[in-house]
C-alpha cells in the first residue's frame, strides 16, 4: 500500500481507519503541522489526505467540536470494519498461502472502498449507519468484496441502499451474481437500466421486483434476475413508467412464474400477458414448450440448437438449475464450449469407447424420514431448533474472543452473545455461510439434514478453530493481562498450579527437573501463565459439547421408513454439449474452465449423472478419463487407449431423493466402477482430497463412510494430473493421490438399459 500513490481522499480515510491513527491531541498536531517520528513521509501523506476527508464529512467546517465528532465517528467505523471483514478477509487469503492474490485483494479492496463513501455523508451518524451496512455486506460476500464494491460504484448506490436485497439473498455467490447483473455494463449486466431508474426516481419498484425474485428463487435468483432485465431491455420505455405501470409489470412477472412456465423469455412473456386470463391458452402454451423438449437432451445426444444460445437455455433450464450464476455467464460458457466442440466434434464423439455410454437403472425402496419422538421429545427438538437458529441469526457486535477469555478467567457464565462470537469464528475459519443455517426446515428429512450440518460445524469446524494460532495467541494475551498479585488466585480458581506451588516444587530436585524438562528456561510465573492459557483452550474446546449432545439425541429420534413401492433412478456416463454444461449446476469454482478442459487432448471430460425418469439431474460426478495408470496394478487400456476413469468431484443437487440418499449417491461410484471394468480400464478412482471431491459436508461424510467400509482404497497415480486452472491460468487442482473404487458386486441391483430410454423421457 505504501508504494502506491494515494488515489483519492477515500483511500486515505480508510487507511486511517485501519492504521488507527487517532490521537487525543490531534488538533495540536495539525496546528503544529508536524508529523510524529513513528510516521514516515508516505504515511503522513495518507494521514493528511484522510483528515481532508474527515473535514468534508462535517460539511467543510473544521471547528473543534465538529472535528471531534468526526474523529469519534471515524473511530467507531474503525471498530465496525476491523472486527468484521476487511482485516479477516485479507488474513484468510494469507493463511491459504496465496501471497500475490492476497496483495491484489487488499489493493483492490482499498481502491473500491474509495467509491464515494467517505466524502458523501455530511452527517457522521448517517455515515456510521452506512459503515454498519457495509460491514454486513462484506461479511456476506467475503473475498468477492472488491468486485461487489465496484458494482456499487458503477451504479452510485451504497451498502445501505441495498441492505434489503442483502437480507433477502444472504448467499455469497448468488448475491454477488445479482449485483453483477445490476452493476455491470452489457453484456454481463444492465447497469444502464439501473442508473436510468435511479435518475427517474423509479429504482424502488425495480429493487422491490428483484427482492421478490430473490426470495422466490434464492440461489437460483441470478439467472432469473438477468432474464427479467433482458425482458425490460427488449420491452423498452421503462424510463417513463409510472408507479402503476411498474406494479402491472411486477404482477405480470409474478404471474408468469406462478403459471409454471419456467425460464423467462421476452416472447414467452408477451404471449403469457396476451393470454393470462385464459387458462386453456396458458395450458396450450405449456404443451407447446413441452413439445420442443426432445428426449435426446436428457439422455445424452444434444449438441445445441441451430438458433441463438438463449433458445438452448430455455430448453436446458428444464433439466438443470444454474445456481449462483447469471444467464450471461451460462450463455458465454455455452458459446465457448460450442466453439471448442465444433473444432473437434467428430473426434470428440468418437474418442470414448462405445460401451462407456451404457445407461443403468437402479431400483430403490421409496423412503421417508420421520420423527418418532414423543410429544415431550418434539418440544425438546423445537427448543433446540430455535436455539440454533437464534445463534446463526444474531450479530456478534463488537465482542471479541479475548473478551470471551476474560469472562472465563473471571469464572463468569458465557452468554448467548459469546457463543455467537465463537460461531462467527467457525464461519470465518470454514467458509460456511451463517444464512444457510437460519431458516428451520419444516420437513423431517430436511430438518435431519439441517441438524447434521450443525453437528459438522460445531464439531469438526470448532475443533479446527480451537487449534488455530489466532485463538492460542488471544488466550495468551488474556492471561498476560492478569497482574502478578492476582495470578495465584486465578490459577487456584481454575485448578492450575500456582506460582507458589511451582516455586516450592523448584526446591525439590526431582520435581524441578520435571518442570525444567517440560518448560526449559522458563520462570515459575511464565509456566503458570502458559498452563493457564492451556486451561483456557480446554474450557473453550468444550463450549459446544452440550449442544452437540442435544443434536445427537435428536438425530437418533429420526427413523428411515422404507416403503414397498420401488423408485427407479437412472445413472449413466454423458459427454454431449448439454451434460458438459452440467458443471455449472452447483455454482462450483471451476465452471469457467470447462471449455479449456474439453480442448485438452490429453484427457476426455464428461459426467456420470443421477437422474429421475424424466431426465432431470438429481446428482452428478464430474469425470476425467486419463491415459496414466494406477501404481501397483497391472497395466490395462481400453481399445481407445484410456487407462483410468477418475471421479474428480461429486455432488447431489437434491438431498431428499425419496430413496436412501447414501445408496443413491454410492450407486454413481458403482456405475463408474462397472464402466471401467467393462471397457478394459485399470479401474475407476475418486480423488482423495476432500476439498476437490465434494463441495458439502453430506457428500464428504458419505465418502468417509465408503472408506470405513473398505469400498474406497488409497492408491497413487503414476503421473501428476491437471484437473482445473484458475482464471489467471495458474493450476487450481492437480492430483496423484486417489481412492480405488472397490464396491462389492452384491451392493446394488443395476440393470443395463443399453439402447432403451426411460418411458418418462
Amino acid at each position: 500500500m505504501d508504494q502506491e500513490r494515494p488515489k483519492a481522499h477515500g483511500i486515505g480515510f480508510i487507511w486511517i481507519i485501519n492504521r488507527g491513527v487517532f490521537l487525543e491531541d490531534l488538533n495540536v498536531l495539525i496546528k503544529k503541522q508536524g508529523k510524529p517520528a513513528s510516521v514516515n513521509h508516505r504515511e503522513w501523506q495518507f494521514f493528511v489526505i484522510g483528515i481532508g476527508a474527515l473535514r468534508r464529512m462535517v460539511a467543510g467546517s473544521v471547528n473543534e467540536p465538529l472535528l471531534k465528532d468526526a474523529l469519534a465517528g471515524a473511530a467507531k467505523v474503525k471498530e465496525l470494519l476491523a472486527e468484521g471483514s476487511v482485516v479477516k478477509l485479507g488474513q484468510r487469503i494469507y493463511i491459504e498461502n496465496r501471497y500475490n492474490q492476497a496483495k491484489r485483494f487488499k489493493q483492490d479492496l482499498f481502491d473500491q472502498l474509495d467509491y464515494g463513501h467517505a466524502c458523501q455523508f455530511s452527517d457522521v451518524r448517517i455515515f456510521l449507519a452506512e459503515a454498519d451496512q457495509l460491514r454486513k455486506l462484506l461479511d456476506t460476500v467475503h473475498e468477492d468484496a472488491p468486485i461487489v464494491l465496484g458494482y456499487l460504484k458503477n451504479i452510485c448506490l451504497t451498502a445501505n441502499d441495498l441492505a434489503p436485497l442483502r437480507q433477502a439473498l444472504p448467499f455469497k455467490g448468488a448475491l454477488t451474481s445479482v449485483l453483477k447483473v445490476m452493476g455491470s455494463p452489457a453484456p454481463e449486466g444492465f447497469n444502464m437500466i439501473v442508473k436510468e431508474t435511479i435518475k427517474q426516481g423509479t429504482f424502488d419498484p425495480l429493487l422491490s421486483l428483484i427482492i421478490w425474485i430473490s426470495r422466490e428463487w434464492y440461489r437460483l435468483a441470478p439467472q432469473e434476475v438477468y432474464a427479467v432485465f433482458e425482458v425490460m431491455a427488449q420491452k423498452g420505455g421503462f424510463s417513463k413508467w409510472s408507479i402503476e405501470q411498474w406494479d402491472e409489470f411486477k404482477d405480470g412477472i409474478e404471474g408468469y412464474y406462478r403459471a409454471g412456465l419456467g425460464m423467462m423469455k421476452y416472447e414467452l412473456f408477451q404471449s403469457f400477458l396476451k393470454h393470462q386470463h385464459d387458462p386453456s391458452s396458458i395450458e396450450r402454451l405449456k404443451i407447446d414448450i413441452e413439445r420442443q423438449v426432445n428426449g435426446d437432451i436428457a439422455w445424452g445426444d444434444f449438441w445445441g440448437t441451430d438458433g441463438p444460445i438463449a433458445d438452448d437455455l430455455a430448453i436446458l433450464s428444464r433439466y438443470i438449475p444454474v445456481k449462483d450464476i447469471t444467464l450471461w455467464d451460462f450463455s458465454h460458457m455455452a458459446q465457448r464450449l460450442k466453439h471448442t466442440l465444433e473444432q473437434r466434434r467428430e473426434n470428440w464423439s468418437q474418442e470414448v469407447d462405445e460401451g462407456m455410454r451404457e445407461l443403468y437403472r437402479a431400483s430403490f425402496s421409496k423412503t421417508a424420514i420421520v420423527y418418532e419422538g414423543a410429544e415431550d421429545k418434539a418440544a425438546h427438538r423445537d427448543r433446540l431448533n430455535q436455539r440454533l437458529s437464534l445463534m446463526a441469526r444474531e450479530d456478534s457486535g463488537r465482542s471479541e474472543i479475548q473478551e470471551v477469555f476474560n469472562r472465563i478467567l473471571r469464572n463468569q457464565e458465557l452468554r448467548v452473545m459469546d457463543q455467537v462470537v465463537l460461531l462467527e469464528m467457525i464461519f470465518q475459519s470454514t467458509g460456511a455461510q451463517r444464512f444457510d443455517l437460519i431458516a428451520i426446515p419444516r420437513e423431517d428429512g430436511s430438518n435431519l439434514e439441517w441438524l447434521g450440518r450443525w453437528a459438522v460445524l460445531l464439531g469438526g469446524g470448532w475443533q479446527k478453530v480451537v487449534r488455530s494460532r489466532e485463538v492460542f495467541i488471544n488466550a495468551g494475551k488474556a492471561v498476560e493481562m492478569i497482574s502478578n498479585e492476582d495470578l495465584d488466585r486465578v490459577c487456584a480458581d481454575h485448578r492450575v498450579p500456582t506460582v507458589g506451588q511451582i516455586k516450592r516444587d523448584f526446591n525439590d530436585k526431582d520435581k524441578q527437573r520435571d518442570w525444567m524438562f517440560r518448560y526449559p528456561g522458563r520462570s515459575p510465573e511464565s509456566i503458570c501463565r502458559n498452563l493457564l492459557s492451556i486451561r483456557l483452550l480446554q474450557v473453550l474446546k468444550k463450549q459446544f459439547m452440550p449442544i452437540l449432545d442435544d443434536i445427537k439425541i435428536e438425530q437418533a429420534n429420526y427413523k428411515l421408513q422404507k416403503q414397498i413401492d420401488a423408485l427407479n433412478l437412472y445413472i449413466g456416463f454423458f459427454d454431449d454439449f448439454f451434460h458438459l454444461m452440467g458443471c455449472m449446476g452447483t455454482g462450483g469454482c471451476i465452471w469457467h474452465d470447462r471449455d479449456r478442459q474439453v480442448a485438452d487432448i490429453r484427457y476426455h471430460f464428461g459426467i456420470i449423472a443421477l437422474k429421475d425418469e424424466k431426465g432431470r439431474f438429481l446428482g452428478k460426478a464430474l469425470i476425467q478419463l486419463i491415459r496414466s495408470g494406477i501404481m501397483g496394478l497391472p497395466e490395462k487400456r481400453s481399445p481407445k487407449g484410456w487407462q483410468v476413469l477418475v471421479v474428480t468431484t461429486n455432488n447431489l443437487f437434491r438431498k431428499n431423493l425419496g430413496a436412501d440418499t447414501f445408496e443413491a449417491y454410492t450407486a454413481m461410484f458403482k456405475v463408474a466402477q462397472i464402466l471401467a471394468h467393462k471397457n478394459g480400464l485399470q479401474g475407476a478412482v475418486l480423488i482423495e482430497d476432500p476439498e476437490m471431491h465434494a463441495q458439502e459436508a453430506l457428500e464428504r461424510g458419505y465418502v468417509e463412510e465408503l472408506v470405513r467400509r473398505g469400498w474406497l482404497i488409497k492408491k497413487e497415480l503414476s503421473e501428476n494430473i491437471i484437473g482445473a486452472l484458475n482464471r489467471d491460468g495458474s493450476i487450481r487442482y492437480q492430483y496423484t493421490k486417489v481412492y480405488l473404487i472397490q464396491i462389492p458386486s452384491g451392493a446394488f441391483h443395476l440393470q443395463s438399459l443399453r439402447n432403451e430410454r426411460p418411458s418418462g423421457a
